[in-house]
């Protein structure tokens, strides 16, 4: 790998680090120019991680954004985005401290129905995504002979959740 490349690998990783930590200050190879300064542009780049945030909450807890409404949503997500930077590759996975945060969190943690919402959503799409596993029917449990049946150790199919309310 040339220096340059390296260069250019090391500054992409600097900014991706910048942007992911939601800092309110530009990196110093951030540059100002005559129509926007280094805050204003690095702004720009935050704002949209931000917003991009958000809205995997929205489609990971839809009852939850309609339960609080727009404004509300917006107010407990970025509340939320703050106290729980993302710590995951994936997207997918940003939600899942959503229903502690809101337990734990003044104003939401007054409200106990928000983090029961956040919980039972939380679980419902953690059930869709679970592998896919074979069910055993009711034809293959009677042909299980009796004298199996103490030594028999049954497991539930992953997509099963427990919802403590």
């Amino acid at each position: 790998m040339s220096q340059s490349a390296l260069r250019l690998a090391e500054l992409q990783t600097a900014f991706q680090t910048a942007v992911l930590n939601l800092g309110p200050k530009a990196p110093a190879f951030i540059i100002d120019t005559e129509h926007a300064s280094a805050a204003d542009r690095f702004k720009v780049y935050t704002d949209a991680y931000r917003l991009r945030l958000v809205d995997a909450l929205i489609v990971d807890f839809p009852a939850l954004s309609d339960y609080l409404g727009q404004q509300g949503f917006d107010r407990m997500a970025r509340a939320y985005i703050d106290a729980s930077p993302s710590d995951q590759f994936s997207i997918r996975w940003f939600g899942r401290h959503l229903p502690g945060f809101l337990s734990q969190a003044s104003p939401y943690c007054d409200r106990p129905e928000l983090s029961e919402l956040a919980d039972f959503e939380w679980l419902l799409s953690e059930s869709f995504d679970a592998p896919e596993a074979a069910l055993a029917g009711f034809e293959e449990m009677a042909a299980i002979a009796p004298e199996c049946w103490p030594g028999l150790k049954l497991i539930f199919h992953p997509s099963l959740r427990r919802v403590n309310l």
